[in-house]
């Protein structure tokens, strides 16, 4: 989660991992705070937060069914993957799965060749993965 705060009432717009919008918190009593709802923050909606600008010569689409795509102005290739990412690490393969009514609209699946472990993310959006990338992440508990 990426936080910044709002107000001296202690709003935060947080970035958490696994949403597709940041979300609005306000503290209630220290250390606890009320989900207030999804925003717009211009420059936090395309993975910024987390991941820092995407530099040209790439610009960032949606699709019909809006999935994000990565568009290089120069070459014309179009990507799924986020270019800020970096290649996938050497044990993970995408799988190639088709989605389910059931499954998030922004899911790909991933297997470990190693361990087995399938996963329904990308493993380079995990929190050593992005803390490794110098990311401010903090964790707290939603109850």
């Amino acid at each position: 989660m990426l936080a910044k705060k709002l107000t001296d009432l202690g709003d935060l717009v947080c970035v958490v991992l696994g949403c597709s919008h940041p979300l609005i918190f306000r503290l209630h009593r220290p250390g606890h705070f009320t989900l207030v709802g999804p925003c717009f923050v211009y420059g936090l909606m395309d993975g910024e937060a987390l991941l820092g600008v995407l530099h040209h010569p790439w610009k960032i689409q949606y699709v019909l069914g809006g999935k994000p795509r990565f568009f290089n102005t120069v070459t014309s290739q179009i990507s799924a993957d986020d270019p800020r990412l970096g290649p996938l690490p050497q044990e993970w393969e995408e799988m190639g799965i088709p989605l389910v009514r059931d499954d998030p609209m922004f899911c790909r699946f991933f297997k470990n060749c190693v361990t087995r472990e399938t996963i329904n993310w990308d493993p380079r959006m995990s929190l050593n993965s992005l803390k490794q990338q110098g990311a401010d992440l903090r964790c707290f508990r939603l109850v």
